[in-house]
């Protein structure tokens, strides 16, 4: 099967929204931050719209996995932080509009908290954080993760940037591994779920001695 990697579009949405929802609304980062009940499938599917238009905005980056025929196979949400640690719930707050009719008030505040935990875990130098990574079910194993990091952290090294990822599971683990991601002395325990801290150096500029 022929994949092509490329940037998101709004008109991606609705698709990326249904492939998130079915690959991710149980991993231990999205879980706690969606609705319980039988509203559940509904408030995700909104919920990773929410979340699919809000990497197609400034300092983010959505890309897509796509199919000969144009279905979305793979997904890739990163996120740029500039050296530092400025306040990212200050940051977050023009966008947690999107947000609100899928989760409600009080899962807002509660991911606006996560995200700062995230912030204090961190790398404090530039770099692209990948907040998620997602395969649809029958495109597993075909080689549609390893094209969508190929793509992006191609961009990233010719920006001679690092990169971090908080990988959830054994497979997100070992993919990363892949693409020279090591793993960082935060563990889960600090983070409340099972995760690995990952970073990736960035290349160094190649100089001319002529």
């Amino acid at each position: 099967m022929r994949v092509v990697v490329r940037a998101a579009t709004p008109a991606d949405v609705p698709m990326i929204a249904a492939l998130l929802t079915s690959s991710l609304s149980d991993d231990p980062f999205f879980r706690p931050l969606l609705p319980e009940g039988p509203q559940r499938l509904t408030g995700a599917v909104r919920f990773f719209a929410a979340y699919a238009l809000t990497h197609l905005g400034r300092d983010r980056a959505l890309d897509v996995a796509c199919a000969d025929d144009g279905r979305v196979l793979g997904v890739a949400a990163w996120t740029y932080r500039p050296e530092g640690r400025s306040s990212l719930a200050s940051r977050q707050t023009g966008r947690s509009v999107h947000y609100v009719r899928a989760i409600g008030v009080r899962k807002i505040l509660r991911a606006l908290r996560l995200r700062q935990e995230i912030e204090h875990r961190r790398p404090f130098g530039t770099h692209w954080w990948l907040s998620a990574i997602a395969v649809d079910e029958s495109a597993r194993r075909l080689g549609v993760g390893s094209a969508l990091l190929t793509h992006r952290l191609a961009l990233i090294d010719a920006a001679h940037e690092a990169a971090y990822v908080e990988a959830t599971s054994d497979t997100a683990v070992a993919l990363c591994e892949c693409f020279r991601f090591l793993p960082q002395a935060t563990q889960g325990g600090n983070a409340g779920y099972p995760m690995q801290a990952m970073s990736r150096e960035p290349t160094r500029p190649m100089h001319r001695y002529d």
